[in-house]
């Protein structure tokens, strides 16, 4: 039945006609609806007949919109339905044959039970001569054949029915029944409600059934109502079960392999590989069909789905799974093998039908393979080659395509020179206020002094002299301003999200992935956009990592010290979303990325060890890109205090307050660290996935790790952190065939040097252990740091993005205010600034409180030309959206995808154009502003009270209602009207409600 089900399915989608139809729902009186589509030109049915107020009609789609105008001239409510082709119509009568085919091939029985069908709302025959016919009479032609539900029930109901009971999930078909036997005794249960809970629900129904007089009864185990397997158990049933061989003929094998689960791409294990004789059939007659097959034999050669599912207008990467790398191998084998029309373009081919219209002749001697029926299983024979577990890595590199950066300092934390501030020296610190000082002062912190010869006092704080006085501090950020986020959801985000899902928005359009838009259709038919969302076909294969030190810290210090207080003095409904670990999920939810999503927090190293969770995700195949995003902001207002004075105690920060004497990365002097703040995310994908839309990466992703010292809370133990680097070392020198020392003179090391007291600092153990992996080598080796210009900003991976920009542009930034070199350190190539040319590979080194170690290797990419092809970009984004009429702008500072932007959209196409693909559009002035409609006018002020007051017009209330629902939902006022659901069309759940 699951097969015969899914069979249907599959026809019922892969029809292959000029005009689909459509579908849309109609909620009127039958009769009404039938007069309209009678009075309509062209062909347009009632396709499914729910109730007397609910219709849904198929047909061509022009007919079909001319009814729907009908209907709403009418005030008939009617909503169009997302359906790939109009279903239980002539549209889709193609699909009864082969579907008929697939059904006789099965083992019809009659009815043990009255079953009605839906094809006419009577009953199956229950006895008879011949069980199949009497089935299919009614079974075949159910797929383009009006759904007679309303029949249905009457039939049931006539018959003596009294219950109905809905098994499947929500409850339209509980609500159908009770609208058509309204005013008639009967009980209408739904089993199954989301919202309710299936277990909730489903007792609910059976307390209403017993409540009805249906007790349910649970028959005994031993019970004769129980199959023979489920009285025996799972084990025994299993075991006992009769294997028995399936057998089809070759004409109807391919439609029983489409109603299986699809293929999968991972690779079998070699002990359980199965071997399959091949066999082959005579080519068809038909030269069109000649081609077609041979098209589809060498397709499934390389996806896994059989031939004949290879055909039509399935698209060669969304459906068939292909990269780019596959789709090419095909291009190159038609092309040596068969005879091809040099006036078709075989390279733009997107579908099988555009393949086969380049294919003049199939290869001489080609016949069509059988498809298989059975598969062996056979032992690897000794000495088989092992396959190589990088083989496919190297085929398809994991590489970095998307990069951001938010700082300290300047105008904004998302300023556009971001990079070049650091590559020019700019400094992004500043000396706190004297408010902050004090601050620190009133915590009566102790602090820990070092001294360079390892001797430690314990001394009070006393004076700014004795605290930190120095900090990257955030400067203008406004998320909902900056990039259109909704400003209710922001006030439900702590610090850290914020800054997280802005960086992450902007390595999502440096990656040329646009966000396409969430439509919601009024009844008028007025597109509104309620949001933007990744592209479809990539929300369930991108991941999203969260790096941060302190997420929600802010918050949770802000509701400690207000006592948990919103601005309206009530306990803030919104503190677990602002307190919780969630920024990964928030962004998630805010773009509908649906795969893998998980936060890190392992200290100061957070941002370099997510990228060690991207690589296994990929390596995995859990996700076929990762989104890291990552922020800290621990000079805010609310936890300088506490989080300056905790380094303050330790004695790890810096109580000067002159900053060229501060930030002394590397320098003899270095005496403490100053903190910091910022924001910074990557997009990590596998090439082909660039490459599909004409995006070059910046740089290869080679290798990382992640280990810890289990040594120290606050220190490194120097020769395991000099053994770790240097069997990472190894590793990568063996997975790549590289030589350390033939790399170094064209390798750039990030330090994550926190210019901290010598004795035990990050300085001397990253000196230490490149000097025990690269011997002599180390002082070719280009030694570049951000802290000296930003501060220390916890979690968060500006050197990592720092790297990856300059290995692309091969400038780095240079070490701050170095002037006396540490004998100790030696006498290193420490950067500074510009540009270095013949750079080709970056090593990340991050470490963290609780001896923790992160590192990651990656290698320049060679771009040729723009890294970012527009013209590419925009004909991937037309590919998915189906249609030419798309634009890419930059709206808020996100890349999104305007589809149809000029057809009844409200507000029309806004945002600047986008450079890349701006030349290609053909367009190059700036799309008009469209007006904004005017605000609703607010009912006058009344006149001064009179003995007699004049009611309140019906246009005054409606009004004050529009207001209000603005006011809730953001939705524009003519987009509201009187008769819509609040929770099924606004979204105004019952919380928002009260």
């Amino acid at each position: 039945a699951l097969r015969a089900a899914a069979a249907r399915g599959t026809e019922m989608g892969s029809v292959e006609i000029d005009d689909q139809g459509l579908m849309a729902s109609v909620s009127a009186p039958l009769a009404d609806v039938e007069r309209i589509l009678d009075a309509t030109d062209g062909y347009v049915i009632s396709a499914n007949k729910n109730s007397p107020k609910m219709t849904v009609i198929a047909g061509e789609t022009e007919p079909v919109k001319a009814a729907m105008s009908a209907f709403e001239a009418e005030s008939m409510p009617c909503t169009i339905l997302q359906t790939s082709h109009a279903f239980h119509s002539k549209i889709v009568a193609p699909a009864n044959a082969p579907l008929r085919a697939f059904l006789e091939e099965l083992d019809l029985q009659w009815p043990t039970i009255p079953i009605t069908a839906n094809v006419d709302g009577t009953f199956y025959a229950m006895e008879g001569d011949n069980a199949k016919a009497a089935v299919l009479e009614k079974l075949a032609p159910q797929m383009a054949s009006s759904v007679e539900w309303t029949a249905q029930i009457e039939t049931m109901s006539a018959a003596g029915a009294g219950a109905f009971v809905e098994v499947g999930p929500k409850r339209a078909l509980t609500v159908f029944a009770s609208q058509i036997l309204e005013g008639r005794p009967h009980l209408a249960v739904m089993t199954n409600h989301p919202k309710q809970g299936g277990i909730a629900s489903f007792l609910s129904a059976l307390g209403m059934l017993a409540l009805a007089g249906r007790v349910p009864t649970l028959p005994d185990r031993t019970s004769a109502a129980l199959t023979e397997a489920f009285r025996a158990g799972p084990l025994e049933a299993w075991s006992a079960a009769p294997i028995k061989p399936t057998r089809s003929s070759q004409e109807h094998e391919d439609l029983r392999t489409r109603s299986r689960p699809l293929p999968s791409t991972g690779a079998a294990p070699a002990a359980a590989q199965g071997v399959a004789a091949t066999t082959t059939v005579a080519a068809p007659a038909d030269p069109a069909e000649a081609i077609a097959a041979y098209v589809g034999d060498r397709l499934a050669a390389v996806c896994g789905y059989p031939a004949r599912f290879c055909r039509g207008a399935v698209d060669l990467r969304l459906g068939l799974g292909l990269d780019d790398a596959k789709v090419s191998a095909v291009v190159q084998r038609l092309r040596s093998e068969a005879s091809l029309d040099a006036e078709v373009d075989i390279t733009a081919a997107r579908t099988p039908a555009e393949l086969v219209r380049a294919v003049r002749v199939p290869p001489s001697g080609w016949r069509p393979a059988a498809p298989a029926t059975r598969r062996v299983a056979t032992q690897a024979p000794a000495g088989a080659p092992v396959h190589d577990s990088m083989s496919d890595r190297r085929a398809n590199p994991y590489v970095i395509t998307g990069v951001s950066l938010g700082l300290p300092g300047g105008e904004r934390v998302f300023d556009e020179d971001v990079f070049e501030r650091l590559i020019r020296g700019e400094t992004c610190i500043e000396e706190v206020s004297d408010a902050y000082k004090q601050a620190l002062l009133d915590r009566n912190i102790v602090r820990l002094v070092k001294g360079r010869d390892g001797s430690v006092d314990m001394s009070p704080a006393e004076t700014f002299g004795d605290i930190p006085q120095l900090a990257g501090v955030a400067h203008a950020f406004d998320l909902a301003e900056e990039f259109g986020v909704d400003p209710k959801a922001v006030l439900a985000w702590d610090i850290t999200t914020q800054l997280a899902v802005a960086s992450g928005l902007l390595a999502l359009r440096d990656a040329a992935i646009p966000l396409t838009p969430e439509e919601q259709i009024g009844k008028g038919g007025l597109r509104l956009i309620r949001g933007w969302q990744v592209p479809q076909h990539q929300r369930e294969r991108t991941g999203v990592v969260f790096a941060s030190c302190f997420p929600g810290t802010t918050a949770s210090f802000e509701h400690a010290r207000n006592n948990g207080a919103d601005a309206e003095g009530r306990f803030d409904r919104r503190f677990l979303f602002q307190v919780l670990n969630m920024g990964h999920a928030q962004f998630a939810q805010h773009t509908g990325i649906r795969g893998p999503n998980s936060t890190i927090n392992v200290a100061c190293a957070s941002s370099t060890a997510a990228f060690s969770i991207a690589e296994d995700w990929l390596a995995n195949d859990r996700a076929d890109r990762v989104v890291i995003i990552s922020s800290d902001n621990v000079t805010s207002p609310e936890l300088w205090s506490w989080i300056g004075a905790g380094f303050a105690a330790s004695g790890a920060a810096s109580s000067s307050n002159v900053i060229e004497e501060a930030a002394l990365p590397f320098d003899r002097r270095r005496n403490g660290l100053i903190l910091g703040m910022g924001a910074a995310a990557f997009v990590i994908e596998r090439n082909a996935e660039a490459a599909e839309r004409g995006v070059q990466p910046y740089a290869e992703l080679l290798g990382t790790r992640m280990a810890n010292s289990a040594f120290h809370g606050t220190r490194l133990d120097v020769d395991h952190v000099a053994q770790t680097v240097d069997n990472f070392v190894g590793q990568m020198e063996q997975t790549w065939g590289l030589d350390r020392h033939a790399m170094a003179p064209s390798t750039v090391f990030f330090s994550h040097e926190t210019y901290t007291p010598a004795r035990g600092g990050s300085a001397q153990s990253e000196v230490k252990a490149l000097r025990t992996t690269f011997g002599e080598s180390t002082d070719k080796i280009l030694i570049a740091n951000t802290k000296g210009f930003t501060g220390h900003p916890m979690g968060v991976g500006i050197e990592d993005a720092s790297m990856i920009h300059g290995l692309h542009h091969r400038r780095f930034p240079p070490i701050a205010n170095h002037k006396e070199v540490d004998p100790e350190l030696g006498n290193l190539n420490l950067s500074k600034g510009g540009t270095t040319d013949g750079i080709e590979y970056g090593i990340r080194f991050g470490a963290g409180f609780g001896s923790q170690i992160a590192l990651s290797l990656v290698r320049r990419w060679p771009v040729e030309g723009e890294r970012v092809d527009g013209r590419a970009v925009l004909a991937w984004n037309r590919r998915l959206a189906g249609t030419s009429d798309v634009v890419l702008r930059v709206l808020d500072n996100k890349l999104v995808a305007y589809v149809d932007g000029e057809n009844n959209l409200h507000g029309g196409v806004q945002g600047e154009a986008w450079g890349p693909s701006e030349p290609f559009e053909g367009i190059t002035e700036e799309p008009e502003e469209a007006p904004t409609p005017p605000p609703a006018q607010a009912p006058a002020a009344p006149a001064a009270p009179t003995p007699t007051t004049a009611p309140v017009s019906d246009d005054e209330v409606t009004t004050a209602m529009i207001e209000v629902v603005v006011e809730h939902t953001g939705y524009p006022a003519e987009f509201i009207e009187m008769d819509q659901d609040l929770e099924g069309e606004l979204g105004i759940d019952t919380v928002k409600q009260a």
